[in-house]
């Protein structure tokens, strides 16, 4: 019995330790995994100009992480590259590119005409590690980087050894530095939303006999290459992440079918201009950022956008006066499906006001 004991207490320890094992490094992957998710391939050595040209640091944190687990390393980062001469004009979040549905936001014009030819890429998982580095060319894309192109790429549970490496290559002379004068503190950019067109507290009058579009969610985006993959969910758990937006999808397509609005919902997503032909007055659609970001694209005295992190929030866009009908309750919310369901229940409520 006792052998019985000690082999059954053996087994749930190995399978403890398998448990956790599996948990502790299911965030963590090879370069070599982490340049396949990517659609990348590996280069031997840093790009021949990352020392003459300019770069654009694409980040990639967890997105409850506090700046401040991550921003010793992004110092660290900078400090390296000013020693070094990379001249890394800008620190763009990844997922600030994603504030709109279906696309990957362009940079401002300030950044696209400084001339960046590479594009460093760095994520830190956790406050302790592990972290991912890699150099390659820019594609003059909104995508940044494209399917094939040679980044050379390191992973580690410290930042240092690589950093490390890449001084040892550096000091060898190979690349020629014509960068003297580099920032030795990192310079935060992101895109900006286009702010033109008035916003109304409100949802149309006419909202009951309205003809309003909503487009399908373009899953299809995440599956090629670009900055929209360099996500810890999209490195991490691909499967889960792809499978909540075809969630998300479906609810939108539940929207279209709910015979107590006038929403259609698109399979295959029209511009403003089709839109506009095809005879529709508004479109349904929602922005996912920051509360600097709401500001700007919301602009409303009475809106609450004192919050952290990342929120999203549905509107009505008037195709022909640009104006944005947010509804008289700001309803941001960081749970997607919350967002949307609140939006709803305004229309819903201004419908059955336009009936009574």
């Amino acid at each position: 019995m006792q052998v019985l004991r000690t082999n059954g207490l053996n087994f749930c320890i190995l399978l403890l330790a398998l448990v956790f094992g599996h948990s502790a490094n299911s965030q963590t992957l090879s370069t070599e995994q982490i340049l396949e998710k990517l659609r990348l391939n590996a280069a031997l050595y840093p790009p021949q100009d990352i020392l003459s040209t300019k770069s654009l640091v694409l980040l990639s944190v967890p997105e409850d992480d506090n700046s401040s687990e991550w921003r010793e390393s992004v110092d660290e980062l900078q400090q390296f590259f000013a020693e070094q001469g990379i001249d890394a004009v800008a620190y763009v979040h990844q997922k600030s590119l994603l504030m709109l549905p279906n696309q990957v936001q362009p940079l401002p014009n300030y950044l696209a005409n400084r001339g960046i030819k590479n594009i460093i890429l760095f994520y830190k998982v956790s406050a302790e590690g592990p972290v991912f580095l890699a150099f390659g060319p820019h594609n003059e894309k909104p995508s940044l980087f494209s399917q094939s192109a040679t980044f050379w790429a390191r992973t580690g549970a410290e930042l240092a050894p690589i950093l490390s490496e890449l001084d040892t290559y550096f000091k060898t002379g190979a690349l020629r530095r014509e960068n003297l004068l580099v920032n030795d503190s990192p310079e935060f950019f992101g895109p900006q939303l286009d702010s033109d067109g008035l916003t109304a507290r409100s949802i149309p009058s006419n909202i009951a006999k309205a003809k309003v579009a909503l487009n399908k969610l373009n899953v299809g985006l995440y599956n090629l290459a670009g900055a929209q993959r360099f996500s810890q969910a999209m490195l991490f758990n691909e499967s889960n992440y792809l499978n909540k937006l075809t969630d998300r999808d479906q609810m939108l397509q539940s929207v279209g079918v709910d015979s107590t609005n006038t929403i259609t919902y698109l399979d295959a997503p029209l511009e403003t201009n089709e839109l506009r032909r095809a005879g529709y007055d508004l479109v349904l659609s929602y922005v996912t950022t920051t509360a600097e970001q709401m500001v700007n694209f919301f602009p409303s005295k009475n809106a609450d956008y004192a919050f952290e992190g990342y929120q999203t929030k549905f509107y009505l866009s008037d195709l022909r006066t640009n104006t944005r009908y947010i509804g008289k309750e700001w309803d941001a919310n960081a749970d997607w499906q919350t967002a949307l369901f609140s939006f709803l229940a305004q229309i819903k409520a201004r419908m059955a006001e336009a009936n009574d």
